[in-house]
């Protein structure tokens, strides 16, 4: 490769001599001078990409257990088991509730005939007598009307019972509902959160690494200082 001179030094006079001692002495200390110079260039530098990366390597480091310690405040992964869990159950609670609404509608209906029936049905027949030793005691219940009637009762007590049970399921769906909603929004606020923390990480990585190759280089340029300059 061509070695391109840094500087031209013309001396003139009468002497030769003496222009090569004047020549010599003048390239000598220019060399001095210039390798002082760079000498303290390359320290400044290294100091100062050192200071850096000392800067960032402690950074980094303090960057990381703040992700851990707010990992371990934060089990994201123990809250999305909940939540799955919690949403498992909410549609187990749905799919009951549709199934009780469908039987106490049933129900409902079956009640409601049963009372066109009871309506419709007389208590007393009034062409039956009941005797005893000839005189008249009282007319018979209509047996129909009597079933009818039981029947009637257990029907509106099962749909109590339904009305009842849908209460309770409602009311539970509302708690899992809240529930769900709350641990749905902190998951996602740790989620984001954890997402800011990796990117933090990563851009302080990356300058690490890159401030760890300049250190390099810096170290590199103060050992090899002054061997470079030629006359």
């Amino acid at each position: 490769a061509t070695v391109l001179p840094l500087l031209t030094l013309t001396v003139r006079g009468g002497d030769p001599d003496q222009l090569k001692r004047i020549a010599e002495k003048w390239a000598y200390l220019f060399i001095q001078r210039n390798a002082s110079l760079f000498a303290s260039e390359s320290v400044r530098s290294f100091d100062f990409i050192q200071s850096q990366y000392e800067e960032t390597r402690k950074a980094l480091q303090a960057k990381n257990q703040e992700k851990l310690a707010y990992m371990e405040k934060n089990p994201v992964d123990t809250m999305r088991g909940t939540l799955g869990a919690q949403l498992s159950l909410f549609n187990q609670f749905v799919s009951g509730l549709d199934s009780r609404q469908v039987i106490l509608a049933a129900t409902q209906a079956q009640r409601e005939e049963l009372a066109k029936a009871l309506e419709n049905e007389p208590r007393i027949l009034d062409d039956s007598r009941v005797f005893i030793d000839g005189a008249v005691i009282e007319k018979a219940i209509n047996p129909v009307y009597v079933s009818t009637k039981q029947k009637f009762i257990e029907v509106s007590t099962q749909e109590a019972s339904l009305a009842a049970e849908l209460v309770q399921i409602e009311k539970k769906l509302e708690e899992y509902r809240a529930s769900i909603v709350d641990l749905s929004a902190k998951v996602k606020t740790i989620e984001a959160t954890q997402s800011a923390l990796d990117a933090e990480l990563s851009l302080l990585t990356s300058n690490r690494d890159s401030l760890a190759a300049k250190l390099q280089e810096a170290r590199l340029a103060k050992e090899e200082q002054g061997g470079t300059i030629r006359v």
